[in-house]
């Protein structure tokens, strides 16, 4: 169940987060144009630097996703726990008959 729900929540928060991702973005493009001279310094492959920069925008993108589908899938398991607690407060006493044996078989 944790599983599941993980990966489907991975999958929407990608979307989420991917929609804000856009070259009309400021924040996207002041960190292209940052990393895109970064990585150009490094290895002077102009084509290179801004794949580069793309691929760790992505590797950001599914960093924060990732965490986010862990946090609902934590939520989730603590609200199930506060389930079964309360569960287990509603249930009635187990109580053997007199003179019955009281043992496993």
């Amino acid at each position: 169940l944790g599983q599941t729900m993980q990966e489907r929540r991975l999958q929407f928060h990608l979307a989420r987060v991917g929609e804000t991702l856009t070259p009309f973005n400021p924040v996207v493009n002041d960190f292209s144009e940052r990393g895109r001279a970064f990585f150009f310094q490094h290895t002077g492959d102009p084509v290179g630097s801004q794949l580069r920069t793309w691929d760790r925008l992505d590797a950001l993108r599914q960093q924060q996703a990732a965490s986010m589908a862990y946090f609902d899938v934590f939520w989730m398991m603590a609200v199930l726990a506060v389930g079964l607690v309360v569960l287990v407060l509603l249930m009635k006493r187990s109580v053997a008959e007199k003179g019955e044996h009281v043992g496993a078989h």
